[in-house]
């Protein structure tokens, strides 16, 4: 996302520049108009007395079709910056494609039962609410939810377990057929039961 803020951002100073050069071409279009009809002492060379009045005006027609484009150009690129942002600056959420895809997923697989762990914060809350109803919309059972005490986690993880019979590795294939990004735990947090850490969110780079 900040590799596309960035190249935008230079796209858009490439734009910004051609427009204060249209910008410029434009004034001297005008000014070209006005030297040759209202200072008679520039009528003095032959060609600026013919020609002068034309070429000016073609300048200035030029130069006003070309300031439209670069400012449709601009407007175009800020609003997308603006729209990145946003989007860049907006809590997680599970869409409805996501959302669909997984419960689909998930109902070809027996059921299993999961346990959250969920950052004490609201951007988290709301995405572990999210990933709450998809589970158990997918026929999966919500076995409760916890905080956990001592550690700061980002970014969603699904915790590799001991528990016999259960396999975390099918809720990641779902996950990463829906497009929802996520990371495995390492072997220094197994736990016991299938778990999802559901962590702040994580920085933009």
């Amino acid at each position: 996302m900040v590799s596309d803020i960035d190249a935008l951002s230079t796209s858009l100073n490439w734009w910004e520049f051609w427009g204060y050069v249209s910008l410029a071409a434009v004034m001297l279009g005008c000014a070209g108009e006005a030297i040759h009809e209202f200072w008679t002492w520039s009528r003095r060379w032959t060609w600026w007395a013919e020609k002068g009045g034309k070429v000016s005006a073609l300048i200035l027609i030029a130069a006003l079709a070309a300031e439209l484009v670069t400012q449709v150009k601009t407007n175009s690129m800020s609003g997308q910056i603006i729209a990145d942002l946003n989007l860049e600056a907006a809590g997680r959420r599970i869409t409805k494609e996501q959302h669909d895809s997984i419960v689909h997923n998930l109902r070809t697989m027996p059921p299993e039962t999961f346990f959250i762990e969920a950052m004490s914060e609201s951007e988290a809350g709301l995405y572990a609410s999210d990933i709450v109803k998809t589970l158990t919309d997918g026929g999966w059972i919500d076995g409760g939810h916890t905080f956990p005490m001592g550690e700061i986690w980002t970014g969603l993880v699904i915790f590799q377990t001991s528990a016999s019979g259960s396999s975390p590795a099918k809720l990641a294939a779902a996950f990463q057929v829906a497009n929802v990004p996520f990371s495995v735990g390492d072997s220094a947090h197994v736990k016991e039961k299938l778990t999802i850490m559901v962590g702040g969110k994580p920085p933009p780079f």
